[in-house]
Order: structure tokens, then sequence, then C-alpha cells
């Protein structure tokens, strides 16, 4: 899912594309979900690390979840409500694995989304990422 940018990501500052997650590294609240229905918790609850936007605002900015993606409208609404901001990209579980198994369907968006698009020089890429196992398979990706 593209949005909108006033620049491409080779014009990114420095040739750099941020990989950021969205559950716990971007959304400050995770934690809170299970107390409310998933809908209110995305269209109503759900809040942002602003000091967090703030880094990212100057940045191409990728968003990979494992969220799946019949949430993806009303999750980037509720982050442009809450911070005037958006990613360029952001690609949300249709993969067909479960969000419990956020590595492979990260692992399986880098494949079929980010590296078509932006290409496998690994050191272009800054990821911040809360799940250990995302990251391994981040690294393994590299290879």
């Amino acid at each position: 899912m593209m949005n909108p940018t006033l620049f491409e990501a080779d014009e990114a500052p420095n040739g750099r594309i941020i990989l950021m997650d969205l559950n716990v590294a971007l959304s400050e609240n995770f934690n809170e979900m299970r107390s409310y229905p998933f809908p209110t918790f995305v269209t109503k609850v759900e809040r942002y690390r602003p000091w967090m936007v703030d880094l990212l605002r100057d940045e191409y900015v990728i968003l990979i979840t494992a969220r799946e993606v019949r949430w993806a409208k009303a999750t980037l609404k509720r982050i442009h409500e809450q911070t005037g901001w958006l990613p360029q990209e952001a690609h949300f579980n249709d993969t067909g694995y479960s969000g419990a198994e956020a590595p492979k369907v990260k692992r399986t968006q880098l494949h079929s989304y980010v590296f078509p698009e932006h290409g496998t020089q690994m050191s272009q890429y800054l990821a911040i990422e809360s799940n250990s196992e995302s990251v391994a398979e981040c690294i393994v990706t590299g290879k």
C-alpha cells in the first residue's frame, strides 16, 4: 500500500529506508490491545510514540506489520489523526500467515514488496523492530 510523499526513496536522507514495526515499536500502548475489542482499539484507543514519529518525519519509512490487511485503512487513518504523519509505504499482513507468526509475515513482505521495489542492498535499510525473531529474520534475509 503506497502513500503519497514529497520525496522518493532514492531522494531520502542519506539514501536510507527505515523499515518500521507497528506493534510495540510505533504503538505506545499496544499492551492495552486485549482490554478492548480490536476495532475499538485500532480506531479509538491506539496511540503512537510522538518522539518516534518526530524522528521519522524526514525519513523514507516503510511500515511493515503483522497486523491483518483488513485493518490497514483504519490504522493509517488513526496514525494520521494522531500524528499528522504517514509512512511513505505500508505493508499489512496479506501473507496467509497468522499475526502471531510475525517473523514469517515480515520476511514474506520484504521479499514480495520491499526488495523488488527498492533492491537488496542491505546497507540502505535501517529496521526499527520490537520482535527479536523478526530482527533475526531480517538479518538472515540479507543473505
